[in-house]
């Protein structure tokens, strides 16, 4: 569920929040389930997508926390589980309310990854104003106006923004408006898909969590189970199936009551019988 929702991205921009904040956001989003929920958090592979540093991302974390944009669960305690707040589509009508894709290639763009939070920012809201017409129109003074006094910056600063944002958008003023027209690249259907995204993280998060040994066709094995029963999973796909690989583990082991001494080789076969009890 690689999606933000319209007020969500409303309230990232009225909290001025840093580029690591920013960055932080969109690359959890790449693996949020339709609550808005993303399972198995881990610090090394953040750092190592956004190019933070350790304390930075313990920093980001807590501030996003403190503006209300992120909320915390320690479910292990190696990793920390995430709600994007409010960012909620598992019911009916949220599709509906409006919201941003960030499984687009130019959220998997290194160049875009080095851009300013407000550039960014405002590159999803162009985005979102453009729509499935991938054009808008804009008044050059309304623009302005709006922009500058939501990011609080100058006409100057914002005419940067602009400039840095040609690579993704062609501006265009006609009649005194803005003809905005996203490019092409922006749309490619390059990156990972949703699917994709969850097999990879999951994949990651219950080897991680459960100290799992396995091969890369045992682990292949395992995470083809999303695909063969995503859709009897849901919603809550991500949780089913991390506490899945986690119960083959345990019941495997129940006779042995030092954890040390437990076998943890990951068996496809065990997780899916699991799966369909």
């Amino acid at each position: 569920m690689q999606k933000i929702k319209n007020r969500i991205l409303d309230r990232m921009a009225k909290a001025h929040l840093t580029k690591a904040e920013v960055d932080f956001i969109l690359e959890i989003s790449h693996y949020q389930d339709d609550y808005g929920k993303v399972y198995g958090v881990y610090y090394r592979k953040i750092c190592a997508a956004i190019n933070i540093s350790y304390q930075t991302f313990y920093v980001t974390m807590a501030s996003l926390c403190d503006k209300g944009l992120i909320r915390l669960e320690k479910a292990h305690y190696g990793d920390w589980d995430i709600v994007i707040q409010d960012n909620d589509f598992s019911y009916k009508g949220a599709m509906e309310e409006g919201y941003v894709s960030t499984g687009h290639d130019i959220f998997y763009n290194s160049k875009f990854r080095e851009m300013k939070a407000n550039e960014k920012l405002l590159a999803m809201m162009l985005m979102r104003s453009c729509g499935n017409n991938r054009k808008c129109f804009m008044s050059v003074e309304r623009f302005y106006e709006n922009y500058c006094r939501m990011f609080q910056v100058t006409v100057r600063t914002l005419r940067e923004y602009l400039g840095r944002l040609r690579k993704y958008f062609s501006f265009h003023i006609r009649n005194k408006s803005y003809v905005i027209v996203p490019m092409s690249e922006i749309y490619k259907d390059t990156s990972p898909t949703d699917l994709q995204n969850m097999q990879s993280h999951l994949g990651q998060v219950v080897c991680r969590r459960d100290h799992l040994v396995f091969t890369k066709e045992s682990l292949k094995e395992t995470v083809k189970l999303l695909l063969q029963y995503g859709e009897r999973l849901k919603p809550q796909i991500h949780r089913k199936f991390v506490s899945a690989v986690h119960t083959s583990i345990a019941r495997a082991n129940a006779l042995t009551l030092d954890k040390r001494k437990w076998n943890r080789i990951l068996n496809p076969k065990f997780v899916h019988k699991i799966i369909l009890e």
